[in-house]
């Protein structure tokens, strides 16, 4: 009982010694997020509000002046949220690995801290989309780079994806509910998820379908004969075959099962395991959908749960009040990044800065809310 006391004290002092060193030469930094130019994925201080009628809740910018602002639901749509109960929120705490990209370079859609082109006393973060000796590109929201568009993996769509509040018949825009005090143009998006826990009890089959506004396409899994049918306008373009270890999935247990066409990709995933990765054709201007989404089963033996929606990031040209408008392919030195907010309506990047050189990196950072 003593020894193994002994061997915890010591090993925390160790702990605390190892973590002060790091601390006293910048190994590990701990800054605090006083921006929203990566919202709502990292944010400084916001206010929080709760609708009374769905329970839903909604962070706003707190350096958005809302006492003339009405607020709405996004959610369910209920007017005029009670102002009295706004509930200031603390901003992000994060801590900057400064070791992180000592052996390696930052990967494409990974975030970073870096000192900023215009004031290299002042840290940022941003994610990084374009990587030394590519053209990059940004056309109808999406990243283009050496003439393709940027692919997400599944990890990553989960990580940058934004939720959908669509209670009414509209189309759905690339509105974001923390930029209230914020008055632009808002863009027709063509980028959407869909994601549902599911449970088949018997041998029903259950049927997605996602559109973008030009082709519907629909999945139909049938997981007594562990096939999935796609269709693309009414017509049979594929039939596949379960893994096994989807199958049992299927049979066995409650799954996550997601259907996505961001970056013009179709993505079928049970779990973590990818079923369909199907490319689609080049990106066209967003035709504009009202019901992007849904979801449908042929016998009562499927269960559904926690059914949410969500797009990708719509990346624009240039943020509001910008001068400079990045249209034209942008051609990156052999140690130079191509950088952008997930905020994009408000973010100061690369669309203004340019490319940003390697030596303005300054780490990674690590979440700590």
């Amino acid at each position: 009982m003593f020894r193994s006391l002994l061997y915890w004290m010591v090993g925390s002092l160790l702990l605390a010694l190892v973590t002060r060193t790091w601390l006293l030469l910048g190994i590990f930094e701990p800054v605090t997020v006083s921006g929203n130019s990566m919202a709502p994925h990292l944010h400084g201080a916001s206010w929080k509000a709760q609708c009374p009628k769905c329970e839903n809740l909604c962070d706003y910018a707190a350096d958005s002046d809302l006492r003339d602002k009405r607020l709405d639901c996004p959610q369910c749509g209920s007017r005029y949220l009670p102002l009295a109960k706004l509930e200031l929120q603390r901003p992000d705490n994060l801590w900057i690995d400064r070791t992180a990209y000592i052996w390696r370079q930052p990967r494409r859609w990974e975030t970073v801290v870096l000192r900023t082109p215009d004031d290299d006393h002042r840290l940022c973060i941003k994610r990084v989309v374009g990587l030394p000796g590519e053209v990059v590109e940004l056309r109808h929201g999406d990243v283009w780079i050496n003439g393709q568009v940027a692919h997400k993996s599944l990890a990553d769509q989960r990580a940058m994806r934004l939720p959908i509040h669509h209670h009414e018949n509209n189309f759905v825009l690339d509105n974001l509910p923390y930029n209230i005090g914020l008055s632009r143009k808002l863009h027709l998006v063509q980028d959407f998820m869909l994601s549902a826990k599911v449970q088949i009890l018997g041998a029903g089959n259950l049927m997605l379908s996602i559109d973008d506004g030009r082709h519907p396409f629909h999945i139909t899994l049938v997981p007594r004969e562990g096939q999935v049918l796609l269709h693309r306008c009414g017509q049979l373009m594929q039939k596949s075959y379960l893994s096994p270890p989807s199958r049992e999935l299927l049979k066995n247990d409650i799954v996550q099962v997601e259907l996505s066409n961001f970056d013009r990709q179709l993505l079928l995933a049970i779990g973590d395991r990818l079923e369909v990765c199907l490319p689609l054709a080049d990106s066209f201007p967003p035709a504009g959908v009202a019901e992007p989404l849904s979801i449908e089963v042929a016998e009562p033996h499927v269960l559904l749960g926690d059914p949410l929606l969500f797009r990708d990031i719509h990346y624009l040209p240039q943020c509001e009040g910008a001068r400079r408008r990045q249209t034209d392919p942008i051609c990156l030195q052999d140690d130079e990044f191509f950088l952008l907010g997930d905020n994009s309506p408000i973010s100061l990047d690369s669309r203004s800065w340019g490319p940003v050189s390697a030596d303005l990196l300054a780490g990674k950072p690590l979440l700590d809310r």
